[in-house]
């Protein structure tokens, strides 16, 4: 337990200050290129965004199989990670040449997206942006390593480090007004350098995994791909979301407003994605849960506590304290269409926080087939609606889908559970308190039409708001601060 505490501090830790920091560099690159330039940027690098994904699930499988090994079969895992390391390596290449190919015929031909007299700079940005994706695609190998040897700790020092050098080559870009290549040979500088780390600090410590040819085995990739091929559909239908939402705004609203997106998305995601990091030990310890009684254990006891801390983390950070974080985004960016696109995408985020613990409980026990059919289901019914969305209202109003594709999902994951393990859904809401959530979705919704109507940020309905949703979730605040000092006195 004392293991769990550190690593998901650490986890915390790491997300905040990347994501501060990221935030930090948004803001830069923005005032330095604008929004129709780094609108591109951002456009361009969404695609490698999501080539980052297209591991075929080799990422979580050598999170989960590491876990599996070292409990039951330790001296596997060099042929494991050998037979991964060359997945990696040849995928890595092959992304980057389809990656080129993809951009030039659909990207750098619409003069509509790149304008004319930006293509060669933008074809330029792309290549060294590619180069860049590689690097960090061999990063994702040895930092599944970690996380399957539960070295969480390792890992999020590492971010932090990556995210501080990142940070220092935007601001030489931004304080010299270097051109946006030198921005791109930053990036990819700071993930060199990364990779370099990762590879030093996992010989000095890990002398008993070995990563040589010889212990290269094709039956344990084949055994492997069983897994993983179904994982790749799950991060592919999730990651591909955001670059064609960018594409659609683009194409059927209007360029400029991709900055605004990615600010909003920034934040929301930010939010959502520290409870994400923290609990990113779910994985590992389902990973090992082989027997229903131990699965059943863990659904009655752990699952329904992670679960019901995620419902007063997102009382907390998108009903508490929605408040300053408005107050940010107004007072930095002064966009109000920010703000409304903050809004949209708090609503799913919001669910979101109850069922990662139940999406990561599945993954761990190995229901891949039925994870990658919800994420190809939030797929299909997120794009549509957005699009829809846009024609219909022609405004960042059409953004609003994403939230009913989350709903729908999230209840597909709560009656499979049902179906499964003989859970009682009932009863899980009422110990988990989603009652509580669903009273903020009503109230977050009707602020974001408020607001909508208004065109302007009205403060005194958010702390209306804000005060209502700290009466409702006082009392868990309360008992869950007992809990943690009672837990620091011993």
């Amino acid at each position: 337990m004392k293991g769990d505490k550190r690593n998901s501090f650490w986890l915390a830790t790491s997300f905040i200050i990347t994501s501060v920091v990221a935030l930090v560099m948004l803001k830069l690159n923005i005032e330095n290129f604008g929004n129709h330039k780094f609108g591109i940027w951002l456009l361009l690098s969404s695609i490698w965004g999501f080539g980052s994904s297209l591991d075929f699930g080799f990422g979580t499988s050598i999170v989960k199989f590491v876990a599996e090994y070292r409990k039951v079969n330790s001296e596997n895992i060099s042929t494991l990670l050998t037979s991964s390391l060359f997945v990696f390596i040849i995928l890595g290449g092959i992304l980057f040449l389809i990656g080129n190919l993809i951009a030039l015929e659909i990207y750098f031909n619409n003069f509509k997206i790149i304008p004319e007299k930006f293509r060669h700079e933008f074809i330029t940005v792309f290549i060294i942006l590619g180069v860049n994706f590689f690097v960090r695609y061999i990063i994702i190998f040895f930092n599944s390593i970690f996380e399957g040897l539960n070295e969480f700790i390792i890992t999020s020092r590492l971010s932090i480090l990556q995210a501080v050098l990142n940070l220092i080559a935007v601001c030489i870009v931004f304080f010299y007004n270097f051109s946006i290549i030198y921005l791109s040979v930053g990036y990819l500088l700071v993930s060199s350098f990364s990779l370099i780390l990762f590879w030093i600090i996992f010989k000095n410590k890990y002398q008993k995994y070995k990563l040589s040819f010889k212990y290269f085995s094709f039956f344990e990739i084949k055994k492997v791909l069983r897994f993983s091929l179904t994982v790749q559909l799950m991060s592919v239908f999730n990651t591909i979301i955001d670059p064609i939402v960018k594409y659609i705004i683009g194409n059927f609203y209007q360029v400029n407003s991709i900055p605004a997106y990615e600010i909003a998305r920034r934040f929301a995601i930010a939010i959502s994605g520290l409870f994400f990091n923290s609990f990113k030990i779910i994985l590992p310890k389902a990973s090992i849960l082989i027997s229903r009684e131990e699965q059943k254990s863990f659904l009655n006891n752990a699952l329904n506590k992670y679960c019901r801390f995620g419902v007063l983390y997102s009382g907390i950070f998108y009903g508490i304290i929605l408040l300053p974080f408005i107050l940010f985004i107004d007072i930095v960016f002064n966009l109000q269409e920010v703000v409304i696109i903050f809004l949209i995408l708090s609503l799913p985020e919001t669910i979101n926080n109850f069922g990662y613990s139940i999406y990561s409980y599945f993954l761990g026990i190995g229901k891949v087939y039925f994870l990658a059919t919800m994420q190809f289901i939030n797929f299909i019914i997120t794009i549509v609606t957005v699009i829809g969305g846009f024609i219909f209202f022609n405004n960042v109003f059409g953004l609003i889908g994403y939230f009913f594709s989350v709903v729908i999902v999230n209840i597909f994951m709560l009656i499979y559970l049902k179906r499964g393990w003989d859970i009682s859904i009932v009863l899980l809401l009422k110990k988990t308190k989603a009652y509580k959530l669903f009273l903020q979705i009503l109230l977050l919704f009707l602020l974001l039409i408020l607001f909508l109507n208004i065109h302007y940020t009205n403060y005194l309905y958010i702390t209306v708001f804000t005060i209502i949703m700290l009466a409702v979730f006082i009392n868990d605040i309360y008992e869950y601060s007992k809990l943690l000092y009672s837990e620091y006195v011993k």
